[in-house]
């Protein structure tokens, strides 16, 4: 397939890089970003370590360590740019504050730098009542450092990272597993796994995750499960006290590691969320045993709604543009998906709907009066009963919201 080989040629490009992919702090996480949405994220992390585990997966306790803590700040930019295809930014600062008899003292500056690129390869509409198809995603990172560990050792301080290259390709697979349009709940199993190259002489990796994840109808979202990676060496790993004062965080050959890791999310309306994360390791090997807490904030802009009819000519926005038509079909909007542009409708097949059938949607009625349509979809799959609409255009700058009017225009 021609899409999946500029692909391929694209991972061949980004391993030539230089990159730290930060395995330890940072679980493998899908980063693909819906057609014309624009979102930024910020987030604020803290890490502590006080233990490594063995080659044997043994924790024990570094020995003449006060403390070892990293504190970062991470900004990420996701644009979806075409259908199927989005590119994703990630820049970190990072500071370390290392106490012990062999190694004290403070470093902060820039961490590891990303750059990636996402795919879609599948999206199946599941038959039962789902509020999200079933959807497989391609993700392609390199990642660079913005510090110098040759400096850092030179001055005896802490090591931001391994200041080694990375480049990591993997699939990830979102399977809603219950829920329905109508309850505004819904569990999806959210997993990935991938392959990370390195070079240094670091071993490569197999970094994963895999979590449920509970959105409610009161803008809650929950969110446990696992994350890790799994190196493609064994054996036992000298532990360093340059540049980290006898931790795995860095300077570890092949660490194996696995996490358990949690979230909540809160919506801020339609435009943003916050969230809050935490990671504790569990076991591992040539790793350290650490704590991780996140904090941050997303915002998303919907650069496809701000078409304004206005600066339009009639035949640019088709027929609800026009003046006065005919429509068949009275229902309503019983659930929306707005990064998707899905909606779901009251009317299906035994009412007349059929799969790629026009409707248009208008804005909430006054007077008894559906006024002027604001957006007009495409039905992508009916049942008997209800009907899941893709929105390809908006004639005002208007969220759809449940209860809204729909109706199909007549030729």
């Amino acid at each position: 397939m021609v899409r999946l080989s500029a692909f391929a040629l694209f991972l061949s490009a980004l391993c030539a890089q230089s990159a730290e992919a930060g395995f330890l702090e940072r679980a493998w996480e899908d980063r693909f970003e819906e057609k014309k949405i624009l979102s930024l994220t910020p987030q604020v992390t803290f890490y502590t370590t006080a233990a490594n585990f063995d080659a044997d997966g043994t924790k024990i306790a570094i020995p003449n360590l006060g403390h070892y803590r990293r504190s970062a700040a991470n900004l990420l930019l996701a644009y979806g740019f075409a259908e199927r295809w989005s590119l994703y930014l990630l820049s970190n600062w990072t500071g370390v504050d290392a106490q012990s008899t062999a190694l004290t003292g403070h470093a902060s500056g820039l961490g590891d730098q990303s750059v990636g690129l996402s795919y879609r390869f599948l999206a199946i509409p599941l038959k039962r009542d789902a509020a999200t198809p079933l959807l497989v995603h391609l993700q392609i990172q390199s990642d660079f450092p913005g510090y110098k560990n040759s400096v850092a050792a030179g001055a005896n301080a802490p090591f931001i990272g391994d200041g080694s290259a990375d480049a990591t390709f993997g699939a990830f697979v979102h399977w809603p597993i219950s829920g329905n349009a109508a309850s505004r709940r819904q569990f999806t199993l959210r997993s990935g796994a991938g392959y990370a190259w390195r070079s240094n002489g670091f071993a490569p990796q197999l970094p994963w995750s895999a979590k449920i994840e509970f959105e409610t109808a009161a803008r809650f979202a929950l969110e446990m499960g696992f994350a890790g990676m799994r190196s493609l060496r064994s054996g036992p790993d000298a532990v360093s006290t340059i540049g980290s004062p006898g931790s795995f965080r860095v300077n570890a050959d092949h660490p194996s590691e696995v996490r358990a890791m949690g979230a909540i999310r809160f919506a801020l309306g339609r435009t943003g969320s916050i969230r809050l994360a935490v990671q504790q390791s569990l076991a591992g090997s040539n790793a350290p045993s650490g704590f991780l807490a996140a904090l941050g904030a997303t915002w998303f802009w919907d650069l496809g709604i701000r078409k304004n009819p206005l600066n339009q000519t009639p035949s640019a926005y088709g027929k609800s543009n026009q003046g006065f038509i005919h429509y068949a079909l009275d229902g309503r909007v019983i659930r929306t998906n707005d990064r998707l542009h899905l909606v779901k409708i009251d009317k299906g097949g035994q009412d007349g709907v059929e799969k790629d059938q026009i409707l248009d949607f208008f804005g909430p009625p006054k007077d008894g009066q559906a006024g002027e349509a604001i957006a007009r979809g495409k039905v992508v799959e009916v049942k008997s009963t209800e009907a899941t609409v893709q929105v390809m255009e908006y004639f005002k700058a208007v969220w759809i919201e449940e209860g809204f009017p729909v109706r199909r225009p007549l030729e």
